[in-house]
């Protein structure tokens, strides 16, 4: 069980960041002038969605628990990679 605890904690943590960062950048967008508000909003919009996915990969994980990590744990990588190279 802990050999599974240690890279899920790591998931979750940088997952939970990366959050906090997507809602920081929507901050600084809406408080942005008109013509950087579009151009960043395009980046927003791309990313929003490959964050929610990486979510919903990540608490699928959860669910089914750390007898399936073998065959989440590439699932879960690759989501949050796509998400990490878009931030």
């Amino acid at each position: 069980m802990q050999i599974v605890e240690a890279p899920v904690g790591k998931m979750e943590t940088q997952l939970q960041h990366w959050g906090a960062r997507l809602d920081g950048l929507i901050a600084l967008v809406e408080a942005a002038g008109p013509t950087l508000k579009t151009d960043c909003q395009k980046s927003i919009d791309n990313a929003r969605p490959k964050y929610q996915a990486a979510q919903a990969r990540f608490a699928e994980f959860k669910r089914t628990g750390s007898a399936r990590w073998g065959a989440f744990k590439s699932v879960v990588a690759r989501a949050m990679a796509t998400l990490g190279d878009t931030l």
